[in-house]
């Protein structure tokens, strides 16, 4: 670039003495720098090749981690496997007690259809009461409704009745067992039904 020196008198008349700048002794890259122009022009920066530029990219977020999301996978994974094999073990224990709540309920419901089997055939052994005298007829008309060896009972006997009076037929049955296991316990039980009509002949 040369020395610039500044000389008093020669250009503009000024003062003598005035030092001079030498510009020579800055060497080196001059990167990023305003470079001196002789021409007067303004200063601008040089253009540096081989800088390397890094490209601007987004901070990562905190949902945005892989390892932290895996992390959370790995905790959410166990959990899920225990809640299944929790509810497993649940569904396992409580299977007998469903299992027998629902043979308890179709045995009781198989009580309640023998309960009205029962009341039919005192109806009808006490039609058969009020036109045959006949003990063995009242009896072969409850069997017919369908309930073998049940207990019939009339009341008054053949030979007290008398035209137009009540007679009353009493039918008892043991039901059997309907289910398994569950049935034998509603064996214990005594069904019974009576029904009473009026005398047609005695």
């Amino acid at each position: 670039m040369g020395s610039v020196s500044a000389r008093a008198g020669s250009e503009s008349g000024g003062l003598r003495g005035t030092p001079s700048f030498d510009l020579s002794l800055r060497e080196g890259p001059d990167d990023h720098r305003v470079r001196h122009d002789p021409s007067g022009r303004r200063g601008h920066r040089r253009r540096t090749s081989g800088i390397r530029e890094e490209r601007w990219s987004r901070r990562p977020l905190r949902g945005d981690r892989p390892g932290r999301d895996q992390g959370r996978t790995r905790l959410i994974v166990p959990l899920l496997r225990r809640e299944r094999g929790q509810a497993t073990v649940e569904l396992v224990l409580a299977l007998p007690i469903l299992v027998v709540v629902v043979m308890a309920f179709v045995e009781a419901a198989m009580i309640g259809a023998d309960q009205v089997r029962v009341s039919h055939a005192a109806r009808e052994g006490a039609r058969m009461a009020a036109v045959d005298p006949d003990a063995a007829a009242v009896d072969r008309a409850v069997e017919a409704s369908g309930l073998p060896g049940a207990e019939v009972e009339v009341t008054p006997g053949s030979s007290e009745r008398r035209l137009g009076g009540p007679v009353t037929v009493s039918v008892a049955y043991h039901p059997k067992a309907h289910v398994p296991l569950i049935g034998h316990l509603f064996t214990l039980l005594t069904l019974r039904a009576e029904a009473t009509m009026r005398v047609e002949q005695p």
